[in-house]
């Protein structure tokens, strides 16, 4: 029964570090996500890519 008790509390731990894990991942993948949409946004060379932005810009 003791041994039980222990496999059981292990495998919680497990659990817990594996969730950890999870909300970690998905916070770097949110962070990535965050940046990948603000970089673009001080690259002015790809605003000129676009036509829209180039008559937008046009006198």
């Amino acid at each position: 029964m003791l041994y039980l008790d222990q496999h059981i509390k292990l495998m919680n731990t497990m659990e817990l570090i594996h969730m950890t894990f999870k909300l970690f991942n998905m916070q770097i993948a949110c962070n990535t996500m965050k940046f990948a949409k603000v970089l673009p946004l001080h690259d002015h060379s790809l605003e000129n890519l676009n036509p829209e932005r180039i008559d937008v810009h046009q006198p």
